[in-house]
């Protein structure tokens, strides 16, 4: 959901100047929330080791291109922004689980054994 379809659920804070500021806030701060039936929302208290936080985030961005490929810098880029961790380690973990050609990460995981 985008920070504008969720703002609009939202109508006191979407009410004050600065609420899609205070909401994209609350949202990098817990990320664990999720929508639930009839406008009502929840935070899921499900533990992700740091390379499920990564896979998740690379995932929501990638399924938001048209085409479902980006190029890895780019990816890399957004996901160290998104989860806090060192792009060295994103770039790692993307590549090792993402089917990718070259420069090119698809939206599309690895079958891992």
């Amino acid at each position: 959901m985008r920070l504008s379809q969720l703002l609009s659920t939202l109508p006191e804070l979407a009410a004050d100047l600065d609420g899609a500021e205070v909401l994209r806030l609350l949202l990098r701060l817990d990320r664990r929330v999720r929508p639930l039936p009839e406008n009502r929302w929840t935070l899921v208290s499900t533990v992700q080791t740091p390379e499920q936080r990564i896979v998740a985030a690379a995932l929501v961005y990638l399924g938001n291109i048209p085409g479902g490929g980006a190029l890895v810098a780019s990816v890399v880029n957004h996901v160290a922004g998104e989860t806090g961790y060192d792009e060295p380690t994103v770039r790692s973990i993307i590549l090792h689980r993402f089917v990718n050609n070259g420069k090119v990460v698809r939206n599309k995981l690895k079958e891992i054994p």
